[in-house]
């Protein structure tokens, strides 16, 4: 089946540091194998792919894929799978909240940096 080609070539990739290949190829076994119907192998495919997004700092995308992932393990009553998606999924929070944190801090200096709009003062009643 090319779902499990394309699987096994995207492990090597992101073995050799490939990330972007090996992104490419589990998104595509993910969807034959999804097209194929089979949920476990599929939900693997993405769980994979969650690690590599992970190794190139998309955590808002590696959050996104866990969340979706986890539940099914669970209803497969894969344990170890589930495990894995969950620790990752505890690992991802603090590091999105620190990104998240970090691009506020960045937006509030920026709008310290405008100018002051000027408008004129309200004449107050005697």
């Amino acid at each position: 089946m090319q779902a499990h080609r394309y699987w096994l070539v995207a492990h090597i990739d992101a073995a050799l540091g490939l990330d972007e290949s090996a992104e490419l190829l589990l998104r595509r076994a993910n969807s034959a194998f999804s097209q194929a119907g089979l949920v476990y192998e599929e939900a693997l495919a993405r769980l994979d792919l969650a690690i590599v997004l992970a190794r190139q700092d998309r955590m808002a995308e590696v959050l996104s894929t866990v969340n979706e992932v986890q539940p099914l393990f669970e209803a497969l009553g894969v344990g170890p799978e589930a495990a894995v998606a969950r620790r990752l999924r505890f690992e991802i929070m603090p590091s999105t909240v620190r990104q998240v944190v970090r691009i506020l801090v960045l937006a509030s200096r920026e709008i310290l940096l405008l100018p002051m709009p000027r408008r004129p003062i309200p004449a107050v009643a005697a």
